[in-house]
C-alpha cells in the first residue's frame, strides 16, 4: 500500500538542531582538553564538559553456539 510523499513527511520525527548554549541559546562549538575530554563552549562565556549517556548493548557472543 502507497502512503503519499506529504502524508509521510507529516509522520517523520524532526531532528532537534544544533545543541544550545544554556545559557543565550547560541549554537555550542566542541572541542578537546588536554585529557582528550569532549568540551562544549560559547562566545558568551559559558564552558563545560559533553554529558555523555551510558547504555551501550553487550555484544553477543559469536562463539555460543
Amino acid at each position: 500500500m502507497s502512503r503519499s510523499r506529504p502524508k509521510l513527511r507529516a509522520e517523520m520525527v524532526r531532528d532537534g538542531g544544533a545543541p544550545r548554549c544554556p545559557a543565550c541559546q547560541l549554537a555550542l562549538k566542541f572541542g578537546t582538553d588536554r585529557d582528550g575530554r569532549t568540551t562544549e563552549s560559547c562566545g558568551c562565556g559559558y564552558r563545560g564538559y559533553l554529558q555523555t549517556r551510558g547504555g551501550q548493548v553487550p555484544l553477543p557472543n559469536r562463539d555460543a553456539p
